[in-house]
């Protein structure tokens, strides 16, 4: 399949899906798109798959993520900085 079956599949299975795993199918399906796009480019194309892999890679986040993220978006609020 190329990126445009892929793109029409997962509208076609959007709504049964978490918005975590659509946006990082989403995400993947447009870097499997600029690597077709630059198929005739080694380096973009190995670059681009190797990101369109890891968008689906890590999904599920487990509790420790969530913490650390927490822990990151807190360094940078707004209100932390004064």
């Amino acid at each position: 399949m190329n990126a445009d079956q892929l793109r029409d599949a997962l509208r076609a299975v959007r709504e049964k899906l978490s918005s975590d795993h659509a946006v990082r199918l989403h995400r993947a399906i447009s870097w499997l798109k600029c690597a077709e796009n630059y198929s005739d480019d080694d380096d973009i194309t190995l670059v681009a798959l190797w990101i369109a892999f890891n968008a689906c890679y890590g999904i599920e986040e487990s509790q420790n993520d969530k913490r650390e993220k927490g822990a990151i978006q807190s360094i940078f609020r707004k209100d932390q900085l004064t």
